[in-house]
């Protein structure tokens, strides 16, 4: 396989410079985390939080991890858990991640009937 050659110009520069930037900014708002609050709230670990995220325009159905309650979402970037299991366990909706990115020796989930 061969790559075909893409010659480098100022908007080539520009995106880079720009990408660049971009991962700096989410690294200082992941270490800083500045609206943790807010986080908190939103049940999310401070990479999914910060960090934007990309799926297919599709809905998907999806089950959450531990109670296998049955979901609708907007797109194939499918939650891992829902709310309430989240919420009840210290954990990311998102990617199920501890909250504090901790590893935690608990295996036996809570679930809110």
């Amino acid at each position: 396989m061969e790559k075909q050659r893409i010659k480098h110009d100022l908007v080539q520069m520009e995106w880079g410079n720009y990408y660049g930037r971009e991962v700096i900014k989410n690294a200082l708002k992941i270490v800083n985390d500045p609206d943790q609050a807010a986080r908190k709230e939103a049940s999310c670990c401070v990479r999914c939080y910060y960090v934007t995220q990309v799926g297919g325009a599709a809905m998907t159905t999806w089950y959450c991890g531990i109670c296998g309650a049955k979901d609708m979402h907007g797109s194939t970037n499918t939650p891992c858990l829902c709310k309430a299991c989240a919420k009840d366990n210290g954990l990311c909706f998102r990617c199920g991640a501890d909250m504090e990115l901790k590893n935690r020796r608990k295996q036996k989930w809570t679930i809110t009937d």
